[in-house]
Formats: C-alpha cells, sequence, structure tokens
C-alpha cells in the first residue's frame, strides 16, 4: 500500500521552517524600515493638525472680523442714506466736541441739523500695543466709535464701539465724497459744502484678510444730498448739458461779464455744472469769457481739457452714464378734447377756457389775458402782445408752430406772465420770451419740475433744433432776487438755452443739449 510523502521530520531545515512559521516578532530589517517610516507618518499627521489648528484660528478671526465689518457696515449705510449734510476732515467731532482725545473721521447730518452722528477714533484705556499685519508697525490701541447727539444736544444719545482695532490717525486714510467712481474728495471741512456727493467712501482697518483697510461705501437717499438735489428726477446736476451733435465743441458759453451760480440745500454757490457732450477733435465743450464767473461747487465734464478759460472751480471728470435721467421718459401733455373760446371786456381783458385754440391773435391793446385752467390748451404760433399781464391757471399749454423752424410761442417786450402748476410744452419749433419781461410759473405735478419743455430737434425726428430764448433785461422767478423764487426747471433736451444780456434767471433746473449765458446775465439755480 501506497503512502503520501511527508517531509522528514529530522530534516534541520524543515526545522528552521517550522520554528519561524511559530514566531510573531519582526526581523531586524522589518523593524528598521517600520522605525524609518513611522516618523514620516507621525510628521505628517502633526503637520495636518497644526495647520488646522493654525486654519482654525485663522477663520476664527475672519469670521470675527467680517461680523464686525457686516456690523459696522449695516450701520454705515443707515447713516449715510438718512443723510443730508457731510463733513470729512474736521477732527473736532460734530457730536459732543467738547471730548478730548477723540478725532472724527467722519460726520453725518440731518433732520435739518437735529441729529448728529460722528464716527470718532479713541485711544484704548489700557494703553495696549497691537500688532496688527505684516508691514504695520505695533501702536497703541485705538478703538472706532459711533456717537449720535439727537434734538439739536452736543451730548450723545447713544455711544457705540464699531471696530477696537483701529489704525492711527495720523495713518488712517481719510473719508472722502465722490460724485462717481473716480472723482472723489477729502477736502470737506465743514457741512456748509457737503452737498455735491453720489456716495460716502470711510476706510477702517478691521482684521480680515491681509489688506489692512477697509471702505465703506453707501449712497444716501435723501435728494438734497445728492449733487444738485435732483436724484428723484435722475439728474446728476442743476445745470445739465447734453451735448448736441451738429453744435460743434462749444457745448456751454459763458461770455464777458456774465455770472452763473448754482445753489443745492440751502447753500451757496455748492451745485454742480455737468456737461456731458464730448468734442471730436478733443477741444473745449465748456468756454469761459474773460471776466466771465461760475459759481458753483463744480463743473463736470467728460474728459480732461474739457473746459476753456480760467476758473476757481474744481473740475471733475466722469462718464457719460452720469448724465442719464429720468425725463427721457416724460409722456407729453394730451392735447384738448374740445374747443377754447375767450371773453373780452370793455377794459381789454381776456378770460380764456380750456381747450384748443388754433392761430387765435389778441389784441394789441389787451391788458390783461387770463387762463382758467383745469385741463390741456393748445395754440398754433402763440404770440403775447407788448406789455400784457397774463396769468396761466394749473394745467398744461401746447404751442405749436407753423414749422418746425417757426415760433411756437412768443411774448412782445415788458410782458408779465405768471402761472401756478404750468407747464408750457411745445412739440417742436422755437421759444422766445421778450426784452424787459418777467416770467414765473411753478411746475405742475406730474413732470418732475419741468415748467419749459421743448422738445423739438430729437434724432429721427426730422425737426429742426428749436431754441429757448431768454430775452435781454427779463427776469424770471424773481423780479429783484431770487430768495422765495418759484420757477420750475427748463428742459431742452436737444435744443438751446440761450440768455440774453442783463437778464436774472432764477431756475430750479436747466437740461439742454446747449447752453449761452451773455454778457452780465446772473443765473442762480436752487432746486
Amino acid at each position: 500500500m501506497m503512502t503520501p510523502d511527508r517531509p522528514d521530520r529530522h530534516n534541520p531545515l524543515h526545522r528552521v521552517r517550522l520554528g519561524r512559521s511559530g514566531d510573531n516578532g519582526f526581523t531586524l530589517i522589518e523593524l528598521l524600515i517600520s522605525m524609518t517610516i513611522l516618523p514620516i507618518v507621525i510628521g505628517a499627521i502633526s503637520v495636518g493638525l497644526l495647520s488646522m489648528f493654525s486654519l482654525q484660528a485663522r477663520v476664527n478671526g475672519r469670521l470675527t472680523g467680517s461680523l464686525a465689518l457686516q456690523t459696522t457696515m449695516a450701520t454705515f449705510i443707515k447713516d449715510v442714506q438718512s443723510s443730508s449734510q457731510v463733513e470729512t476732515n474736521s477732527s473736532t467731532p460734530a457730536c459732543d466736541p467738547t471730548v478730548s482725545g477723540e478725532t472724527q473721521l467722519l460726520g453725518l447730518k440731518w433732520s435739518s441739523g437735529q441729529t448728529v452722528v460722528s464716527y470718532v477714533e479713541v485711544p484704548m484705556n489700557n494703553g495696549a500695543t497691537i500688532n496688527r499685519s505684516p508691514g504695520l508697525p505695533m501702536t497703541t490701541g485705538f478703538s472706532v466709535e459711533r456717537v449720535e447727539c439727537t434734538f439739536g444736544n452736543s451730548t450723545p444719545s447713544t455711544t457705540s464701539v464699531i471696530s477696537y482695532d483701529a489704525q492711527p490717525v495720523s495713518t488712517q486714510p481719510p473719508a472722502s465724497l465722490c460724485i462717481s467712481a473716480t472723482s472723489c474728495s477729502t477736502s470737506y471741512p465743514s457741512f456748509s459744502a457737503s452737498s455735491n456727493y453720489a456716495e460716502v467712501e470711510l476706510p477702517l482697518y478691521i482684521a480680515l484678510g491681509s489688506s489692512p483697510y477697509y471702505t465703506l461705501i453707501a449712497s444716501p437717499r435723501n435728494p438734497n444730498a445728492i449733487p444738485g438735489g435732483l436724484s428723484s428726477n435722475g439728474f446728476y446736476a442743476p445745470i445739465n448739458l447734453l451735448g448736441l451733435p451738429s453744435s460743434g465743441c462749444g457745448t456751454l458759453s459763458v461770455s464777458p461779464n456774465a455770472s452763473l451760480t448754482i445753489n443745492v440745500n440751502g447753500g451757496s454757490a455748492n451745485g454742480l455744472l455737468a456737461v456731458g457732450a464730448t468734442c471730436a477733435s478733443g477741444g473745449a465743450t465748456v468756454q469761459l469769457a474773460q471776466n466771465s464767473t461760475v459759481n458753483a461747487g463744480g463743473i463736470i465734464v467728460t474728459s480732461p481739457g474739457a473746459v476753456s478759460g480760467s476758473t476757481p472751480v474744481p473740475i471733475f471728470v466722469a462718464g457719460t452714464k452720469s448724465f442719464v435721467g429720468t425725463l427721457a421718459g416724460l409722456t407729453p401733455p394730451p392735447n384738448p378734447t374740445g374747443v377754447g373760446s375767450c371773453i373780452q371786456d370793455q377794459a381789454n381783458n381776456y378770460y380764456c377756457s380750456r381747450g384748443s385754440y388754433g392761430a387765435y391773435s389778441f389784441s394789441n391793446q389787451t391788458n390783461s389775458i387770463t387762463f382758467y385752467g383745469g385741463g390741456s390748451y393748445s395754440f398754433t404760433n402763440f404770440h403775447i402782445p407788448n406789455g400784457v399781464q397774463v396769468t396761466f391757471g394749473p394745467g398744461a399749454y401746447i404751442f405749436n408752430a407753423s414749422s418746425s423752424s417757426g415760433s411756437a410761442f412768443t411774448t412782445g417786450n415788458s410782458a408779465n406772465i405768471t402761472g401756478n402748476g404750468a407747464l408750457f410744452y411745445a412739440p417742436y419749433g422755437n421759444m422766445n420770451i421778450g426784452n424787459n419781461s418777467y416770467v414765473n410759473l411753478t411746475p405742475p405735478s406730474g413732470y418732475q419740475g419741468v415748467t419749459i419743455w421743448d422738445a423739438g430737434g430729437a434724432p429721427g425726428s426730422g425737426t429742426a433744433t428749436p431754441t429757448v430764448t431768454l430775452g435781454n433785461n427779463s427776469s424770471y422767478g424773481s423780479s429783484t432776487s431770487c430768495s422765495g423764487a418759484s420757477f420750475g426747471g427748463i428742459y431742452v433736451p436737444y435744443g438751446i438755452v440761450d440768455n440774453s444780456s442783463n437778464g436774472t434767471i432764477c431756475t430750479s433746473f436747466i437740461v439742454a443739449g446747449q447752453a449761452s449765458f451773455w454778457n452780465n446775465t446772473t443765473i442762480t439755480v436752487t432746486p
């Protein structure tokens, strides 16, 4: 009988193999390999743990800084939105001015000065030193506080810390007011010249990220705080010249001895003049003659070198998008549905009802004309004789010309025109007010403050460029000065506003393609 082969138990090699198969230890080579790899693995794990702990610290710091930034930004935006006046480089706090050691970074005011907020920097009481960020020195700690004074009091009603880690004022970038993204100024030492801004920028140190400073940016909601006080109307400035394709480079001309003054928000010479035209040849779009005067907070143009002539007024460069307003969406007034008529008394006084008049004419012996208002009127080649006193009641007055280059509305000399809630609208044609006249019209509701609107000359309309001429020695808005003037806005987007010599114009705004102001003329724009 055959038996399977079995290993020789007496073989020495076999005994060695049996001994090793029952041994639980490591060979010397295995131990050496394990001792070499294990420190590498442990080191890698340690590096990972240390990186995780470091990242966690940085994330916690960023989260803390982000929370502080969000809290500060929420407060800052509300303050700026409420503001009507701002100062940027006055070191004395507008609120709580008697406390020593505080340095104001930004001052805000609203509610006619009854509410004042100051963002101030205060040294920390413990005098601790802080190492903020690479490249910044260790300095005594500062905090930024928001102090608010209400009801006209100078003692704060509330005080809150918005940042515990601020840079010293000597190295802190100053706050600034901007009329465009690239035109910012820090030179607003007092509230009197603070109307001309579209946004407020306040750099603050907050321990967040690699940049030492984060700039807080907000825009006001108060229309009196926007340049020109006309944000609700979509304008950028109270005098806004859009340019005419066929007018060459002279979009604005101010002749010798003419004076242009722009007042906003109760200030003096603090409004803005915006000229949105661009001269293809690189010439000046604003031409200021010798001895002419511009009293304003600044002139906004679309390119450097766009102003010829000497002026102490600052020049700002902004994009043309700043000159687009909502007036372009205005709807013309409706034409009347019936026929109007006038009653003439024995003293040559006319009393006229609403409706369509066609080419109606008034006698040269006319003493006065009264339009009752309450609806729409329409006329063709409308003319007011010399020396006539005319009262326009509330409503829209549509003046048509027999041709696009003809006259839609004219007056003789020494006319006296007043109106409450009256809109003068010309689909095309010129409008001409005679010499030595007086015109004072308050705007109607629904037309964004417009009183005189000449819509002629629009691209593609086939109509000629219209001109609104304001005669010699005439007054608009006030017979003596602009105090309490109620004259509305002049809107000639595709035409020319041409003022003759020795006139006084008190208006809330002028939006036109082109404008000329002549000798000894004073223009005061008061929104």
